[in-house]
């Protein structure tokens, strides 16, 4: 199975990821250019949240699966 095909899977499963899910589940450090070739075929919504670190939040995208384009 391709990372593609895995965040696919994951998005279709929970409906949303963020790139240190995609980095710590599969290993990819480009969601970003995953979900470019994604939006080919499904609607995908970015939101902008905000995370905790230690050095106070940072803001990240999360990417919401809204299904196939049709």
């Amino acid at each position: 199975m391709t990372k593609k095909q895995a965040i696919l899977n994951h998005l279709k499963k929970y409906r949303k990821i963020t790139p240190l899910e995609a980095l710590n589940e599969y290993g990819s450090m480009r969601l970003g250019a995953v979900i470019f070739e994604l939006r080919k075929n499904y609607k995908i919504r970015t939101n902008l949240i905000d995370v905790p670190t230690r050095f106070g939040n940072s803001t990240v995208a999360q990417y919401v699966y809204e299904g196939a384009i049709k």
